[in-house]
């Protein structure tokens, strides 16, 4: 049921001024993807580690919307975790970045 829901949230443009509604809208859209790569980890790999990518960035911009939602924050820290634990033969000391210019999530350095 994630995978029908996901595309109900993703309308929420990245770019827009976050409001409260697109605040919710962004943090379902994380929990639709983190629960997808949950689903799907053991069977594909590949597509897990995308999905988790996807909860990151809509995490991401639901703490923009929200800067005080613990909720979105905490999630996002377990995510970027669970991505970080599953990054092939990645180097201790990797932290994932979320690139708001280019849109898209990056492993970095620390």
């Amino acid at each position: 049921k994630y995978g029908e829901s996901r595309p109900a949230f993703t309308p929420v443009h990245p770019s827009d001024r976050a409001n409260e509604a697109d605040g919710h809208a962004a943090y379902n859209t994380g929990n639709a993807n983190d629960r997808l790569g949950e689903a799907i980890a053991a069977t594909d790999p590949k597509a897990a580690l995308d999905r988790y990518a996807q909860a990151l960035i809509a995490y991401r911009r639901a703490i923009v919307a929200a800067p005080d939602d613990l909720d979105a924050k905490l999630n996002y820290e377990l995510v970027e975790q669970k991505l970080i634990n599953r990054i092939p033969d990645a180097p201790r000391g990797m932290k994932i970045v979320y690139d708001a210019e280019a849109g898209k999530v990056r492993v970095v350095a620390q």
